[in-house]
């Protein structure tokens, strides 16, 4: 009984798959279906009908984005003790063990270690340092971009998070379980995503990570964000993130329309791992 079973769920994977391929050779084929989109000054409207609610990731350009500086951080909050994710280097399984990364420090000191580390991985701050949720920081909430209409300012708490660190820093391929509007306030960063129908990055994985580079994957799409730009990151789209300066990001989750699987997630990671 427990092989014909075992069959009889394989087979049903492999019909999975084979949808999948389909969908993803199929969306390929439209306008635009086999790059991610670079969209200027796109209205709410187009955006959640193209691009939302179709699981689509775009690159937005000329949207309102506060001008936000390591040096200019550093003389408002310079005495703030801010959380940061440290010692990354040695840990192979850092996604897994962040908790245990987790250190405190002024936020002047920060800005001077990151200025002046050249590229390096080893300390960065990351969404699940959570230093805008309370306290100094918080007041750069009420800065965060706030396209008109794409946002719901009345679930602004705990939607909001801030990365900021060195030259190098980079996050392994995994993905998130909601949409994310990650924004580029200063510096560079590069993009490998893949589409979640590349149902063969599962057998890689580990829940939410996959021990790949996607650099290397044939269908994957390259983004590098510039200062002043918005990447859309559709729920469930792999990427990994690579940091090519000196890089302050902020990022949104508290679309005007829901995101379906909010009450699936129940106590797993909300956090984007970025």
């Amino acid at each position: 009984p427990a092989t014909r079973a075992g069959a009889k769920l394989a087979d049903l994977v492999r019909r999975m798959e084979f949808t999948l391929h389909l969908e993803q050779r199929l969306a390929e084929l439209a306008p635009g279906g086999g790059k991610i989109e670079r969209r200027a000054n796109l209205s709410a409207g187009e955006f959640y009908e193209r691009y939302y609610c179709a699981n689509r990731p775009v690159v937005l350009t000329g949207m309102p984005m506060p001008a936000w500086t390591p040096q200019g951080l550093a003389e408002r909050f310079g005495d703030v003790d801010v959380e940061i994710c440290a010692e990354r280097d040695g840990d192979p399984e850092l996604l897994k063990n962040l908790s245990a990364h987790s250190r405190r420090e002024p936020l002047r000191g920060f800005v001077e270690r990151v200025l002046a580390a050249g590229e390096t991985n080893d300390f960065y701050m990351v969404a699940t340092n959570r230093n805008v949720d309370a306290g100094p920081l918080a007041a750069l909430i009420d800065e965060a971009p706030d396209f008109a209409g794409y946002f719901d300012r009345e679930r602004r708490a705990a939607a909001h998070y801030l990365w900021f660190g060195p030259k190098g820093t980079r996050t392994p391929l995994h993905h998130d379980m909601h949409n994310l509007m990650f924004c580029q306030i200063s510096g560079r960063k590069r993009f490998h995503l893949v589409s979640p129908r590349e149902t063969r990055l599962l057998y890689h994985s580990d829940g939410f990570t996959a021990k790949l580079d996607a650099a290397t994957l044939a269908g994957a799409h390259e983004v590098v964000l510039e200062p002043g730009e918005a990447l859309f990151l559709p729920i469930g789209w792999w990427h990994q993130v690579q940091a090519l300066d000196v890089a302050i990001s902020f990022s949104l989750t508290n679309f005007v329309l829901p995101t379906e699987f909010e009450g699936l997630v129940g106590s797993l990671i909300r956090e984007p791992l970025i």
